[in-house]
């Protein structure tokens, strides 16, 4: 089975994800994986336009690549190993192109679930913001260790790594992003993105979601007065 998370009595591994050109996403197999092994792609889409996954391990594909963007806005497909995994090695998801105002959730599991996705409940449910900061919440299916990431929506690279990380219990919950890049400095009124990464306790990465983008309109610095 899959290095995953752990969903009812179902094993999972589910990813959400989303940005630039190519996105990647790295885990590890618990268990050996026999060969033929099935696994479900669900992604959720905002427009219809080609998305590409790719699975790869040791710059070899694992598992046919399978395209979505035919069926708004959640399709999923089927795909199975055409090689075996062996327990503890890496291999990648890949996506392109995952443009993070087109691509929302995606997730991969070796079982199919009762609503037909692949999909898990933990997730960014809003952003909010005004002049000082952004409130950002959230849902997780399990206690993990979580970190956000900020990002210009059409940025590839974040501008702000790690914020308000550390381990959360399961259910509804908040964190703050204070509106700064890492220098830090005060970014610029643009559309951004927050991406959240939750990593189950057992320490491999389980889900990815992206934020809605939102509009941010930074508040001007104090006027200079001479005493």
């Amino acid at each position: 089975m899959l290095r995953a998370a752990y969903i009812s009595p179902i094993v999972v591994l589910v990813v959400l994800c989303g940005t630039a050109d190519a996105q990647s996403l790295t885990f590890t197999s618990r268990d050996p994986l026999p060969a033929s092994t099935k696994l479900w792609v669900s992604m959720e889409l905002r427009a219809s336009a080609p998305v590409k996954v790719e699975f790869i391990s040791g710059n070899e594909p694992f598992a046919p690549s399978v395209q979505f963007g035919e069926k708004l806005p959640v399709d999923t497909k089927m795909t199975s190993l055409t090689r075996p995994i062996a327990p503890g090695q890496r291999m990648e998801i890949r996506y392109s192109p995952s443009d993070r105002k087109l691509v929302g959730r995606v997730g991969v599991s070796n079982k199919p679930y009762p609503d037909g996705t692949a999909f898990d409940t933990t997730k960014i449910v809003s952003v909010l913001c005004d002049t000082i900061d952004c409130l950002v919440c959230y849902e997780l299916q399990e206690e993990s260790t979580v970190d956000f990431d900020s990002f210009l929506s059409q940025g590839s690279n974040p501008i702000r790594n790690n914020f308000d990380n550390g381990v959360r219990a399961p259910g509804r919950r908040e964190a703050k992003w204070d509106q700064n890049d890492d220098k830090p400095m005060r970014v610029v009124d643009g559309d951004y993105v927050i991406k959240l990464t939750a990593t189950v306790q057992g320490g491999f990465p389980t889900t990815e979601s992206p934020s809605p983008v939102f509009h941010l309109r930074v508040a001007p610095p104090p006027a200079k007065k001479c005493p």
